[in-house]
């Protein structure tokens, strides 16, 4: 499952419908839990009513505020924001600088983030925004996406419109009078679902790459549990999957190290097992290796420099 944050501020509802159509895009890709949340607002009442933004700002009540800890929870965040003077809003500044202890702690390095905008004219500094909005990004640890070219509504000059390779975007017109079109609609959909599809891809690549440490002793926690080949069901496949057997009792206070040439098949929670298949000439072992019983890369490093020759344990890397 991958999780998706749709983060934005809008004075006026403009990006907020931006918002809604980059959610509809995310939730295109199967297995993405999409949420749409705004960040704290900073105006007082008195001076939204002055704007005329007030009635706007009681239209979003129901959306839920942000909280800058919440952030390390998904795999992908995509930030909304109206330009101001080329740069994204005060508001939405001053919640990336609430961000310090996330990024004290590089709890969003390596999460997939994405940003779309609006202005009033049609070079109102959209790109300026997304372009100064992306240091940011970078700084956290992010890892940016855009609006690639592949999204076909970017080429034509058949209307008024926003979007560029950095993100989508809305024009809203002088006095806010205009809604986002259909097609910057369709780019902001192919941005959501662009962004959520490259965070999921991440999240199998990560699940399908690590290091797994066991050994074979009489406590064993590989199990050995079918070989399989071209002649299923044979007495071929009885003997050698016996003799497999054998080669691992006999083997008992010897270390193991199971080469996996595939990709994990199954990955439960940090509690659970982990199945595995590795291939062969024989055919392909299926193997149950206890989460509990492996360790992390890096533990496993620094163990390996103090231990001597001979020990038990040897890295096998999953690939």
């Amino acid at each position: 499952m991958v999780k998706v944050l749709v983060l934005f501020y809008s004075t006026y509802g403009h990006i907020y419908q931006m918002a809604k159509e980059i959610a509809e895009g995310a939730k295109e890709v199967e297995g993405s839990e999409v949420s749409i949340k705004r960040v704290p607002e900073t105006l007082s009442i008195e001076i939204l009513e002055k704007m005329g933004a007030f009635q706007a700002q009681q239209s979003l009540v129901d959306i839920p505020i942000a909280t800058a800890n919440e952030l390390k929870d998904y795999d992908v965040i995509i930030f909304g924001t109206p330009t101001r003077f080329g740069q994204m809003s005060a508001q939405m500044k001053l919640f990336l600088d609430s961000l310090g202890q996330l990024w004290l702690s590089n709890a969003l390095v390596g999460k997939v983030a994405s940003v779309f905008v609006s202005s009033g004219t049609q070079h109102g500094g959209q790109e300026s925004t997304i372009l100064n909005f992306i240091p940011s990004l970078l700084h956290l640890g992010f890892l940016y996406v855009g609006l690639p070219y592949s999204c076909q509504e970017q080429m034509g000059i058949d209307e008024l419109k926003g979007g560029s390779p950095y993100g989508s975007s809305t024009i809203v017109g002088d006095r806010g009078e205009r809604l986002p079109s259909e097609q910057e609609k369709r780019m902001a959909r192919f941005q959501g679902r662009h962004a959520t599809s490259i965070g999921k891809k991440l999240i199998v690549k990560e699940s399908n790459t690590g290091i797994v440490t066991t050994t074979t002793t009489k406590k064993t926690n590989l199990v050995v549990d079918k070989v399989t080949n071209n002649n299923n069901g044979s007495e071929e496949e009885e003997k050698e999957k016996k003799q497999v057997l054998r080669q691992e009792e006999n083997k008992e206070e010897k270390a193991t190290t199971l080469l996996l040439e595939n990709k994990v098949v199954e990955s439960g929670s940090s509690n659970s097992n982990v199945v595995v298949e590795s291939s062969s000439n024989n055919g392909t072992v299926t193997a149950v290796v206890d989460n509990n019983e492996t360790e992390s890369f890096n533990e496993n490093k620094k163990k390996k420099k103090k231990e001597k020759n001979g020990k038990d344990k040897k890295h096998c890397y999953l690939m």
